[in-house]
């Protein structure tokens, strides 16, 4: 390998910091790619995310710690093994900065001579800048197939917005309009690339830490249960982006020429270099294709997952014509949530209730038996299990009739769908408004 112009000496400061840095930020990508390779080769969890799985031997130290230090309020048999947002992961990771500080201290002492970690320095930024790459390439491409942030489904665009909590209304204004979701996984996309090339990488640096500062806003305001993993993908840029402030600073505010080169190690050896080169190429291709190819079966189940709104045009009891009246029997809106089983199909029934006492509808297991022409719903939780059954008409496109007994009364129900399970305003985008 060869060297240019690295700096001889660090300061004491210098050496302590980067110590800390590496120890914690090896730990917290080793732990995040874990999860972007599980969720990209469609490998399936077993008892938690990424290296969680794994931590359950921790379980009782970790009670220990959080009792007579921590005091978070951690107790293993209720709390799931999850990243930092939750509190076993909040657990993990101050244990784990509390290790990284004894270790700097240890390492600190132990290698108190060198004068300068250049070389570990250089390649550790390598490996940081191709791990957020990786990271954020996965967000990306979930964005871009939208599937992160799903279309709201039927019974989220019947509810009250007032029902939502702050992650709820971010999840759903973004999921509600596919193009923004799509604009945003090119941007992250984008960044990913341009993190991989030593030439292009603090444009990357600076593009990925304007995305990252947004998402981190997001996460906290909307409160998004990865606000710390976001935060810590932030610190990973702003590490990689350390060495260029001096020189941006001068390039941007006092207009001064300045070179953006990085100083680098590399391999004399071209075969070597073209091995490592072809290795990354077929990494970053083979985590693409695993991730394209789940991401559209994942699309494929939350479009099929959105469900069916139909309006009931009559509802008829003992052939009587019932109207709009304040009532627990006389639908308003008939809906239908696919699933894979009849135990995940869901139906819900509004109802024609002023007093908004059944505003969130009822909920029914339903099953249909396209031979019989029957359509059965039951009750999913009481202590009385309900059925009802109803025959209807399979071959009917733009109509559904049912006929049958509901609470006791005989009734003839009929209903059109909604378009397209969009019930709420399903607009087209205005250039130039027409008012």
């Amino acid at each position: 390998m060869t060297t240019e112009n690295f700096s001889p000496r660090w300061t004491n400061w210098q050496k302590i910091i980067f110590r800390v840095f590496f120890l914690f930020l090896l730990f917290f990508t080793i732990d995040y790619l874990y999860v972007v390779f599980e969720f990209a080769l469609a490998v399936n969890f077993k008892n938690g995310f990424g290296l969680y799985e794994y931590l359950s031997i921790l379980h009782k130290p970790f009670s220990w710690l959080d009792t007579h230090l921590y005091h978070i309020g951690y107790n293993p048999k209720k709390n799931s093994d999850l990243g930092p947002d939750y509190i076993f992961g909040v657990v993990l990771y101050i244990s784990i900065l509390i290790f990284c500080l004894l270790a700097a201290a240890i390492w600190s002492w132990l290698d108190r001579k060198r004068p300068s970690y250049n070389k570990l320095h250089y390649w550790f930024r390598v490996y940081l800048r191709y791990a957020v790459a990786i990271i954020m390439l996965f967000y990306g491409m979930d964005k871009l197939i939208p599937v992160q942030m799903p279309y709201p489904d039927a019974n989220t665009l019947l509810g009250k917005f007032g029902d939502q909590n702050h992650f709820t209304v971010l999840w759903n204004f973004i999921g509600a309009s596919p193009g923004y979701e799509i604009f945003t996984g090119v941007c992250e996309i984008t960044g990913s690339l341009l993190l991989l090339f030593r030439r292009s990488s603090v444009f990357g640096y600076l593009l990925m830490c304007t995305i990252l500062t947004n998402v981190v806003a997001l996460n906290i305001f909307y409160n998004v249960s990865v606000k710390i993993f976001s935060s810590l993908l932030l610190i990973c840029i702003l590490f990689l982006l350390a060495p260029f402030f001096q020189r941006l600073v001068q390039l941007f505010f006092y207009e001064q020429k300045v070179s953006l080169a990085e100083k680098h190690y590399h391999f004399q050896s071209r075969t070597t270099r073209r091995l490592l080169n072809l290795s990354g190429a077929l990494l970053i291709a083979l985590l693409i294709l695993g991730n394209i190819s789940g991401n559209f079966k994942r699309y494929r189940k939350s479009v099929e997952g959105r469900g069916q709104i139909y309006e009931v045009t009559s509802f008829v009891t003992k052939d009587t014509l019932q109207a709009n009246i304040t009532d627990t029997l006389n639908w308003k809106r008939f809906v239908l949530m696919g699933g894979r089983s009849d135990t995940t199909n869901y139906a819900i029934i509004y109802y024609n209730n002023i007093n908004n006492e059944f505003e969130n509808g009822d909920w029914y297991y339903y099953s249909k038996d396209t031979t019989k022409k029957t359509f059965t719903i039951r009750d999913i939780s009481g202590p009385i299990i309900h059925h009802y059954s109803f025959t209807y008409n399979p071959e009917a496109k733009d109509s559904l009739s049912f006929t049958g007994k509901f609470k006791g009364y005989d009734v003839k129900i009929n209903m059109k769908p909604v378009m397209d399970s969009m019930y709420l305003n399903k607009e087209k985008i205005k250039w130039v408004q027409d008012y």
